[in-house]
């Protein structure tokens, strides 16, 4: 929702956007890293985890530019 905010500001100002820039992925593997429980888990189980949230990070990543490019189809990526 905030990038949907900051993005259609200028558009609501009258300018265009021209280059977007998107960072994310961080929180999601930072979250599994830093809870305690991540580390008692078995190594296989780790793996799992993170395969899992990197197959959501993909999820994401795929949603996200989508609905960037159908919102600004002129913008630099």
């Amino acid at each position: 929702q905030e990038f949907i905010n900051r993005s259609n500001a200028p558009a609501a100002a009258g300018s265009s956007v021209r280059t977007i820039t998107v960072q994310f992925g961080e929180n999601n593997l930072d979250g599994a890293a830093s809870d305690p429980n991540f580390l008692l888990l078995s190594s296989a189980q780790q793996r799992a985890l993170v395969t899992q949230i990197l197959g959501q990070v993909q999820t994401d990543y795929i949603n996200i530019l989508g609905d960037i490019r159908a919102r600004h189809p002129n913008a630099d990526l």
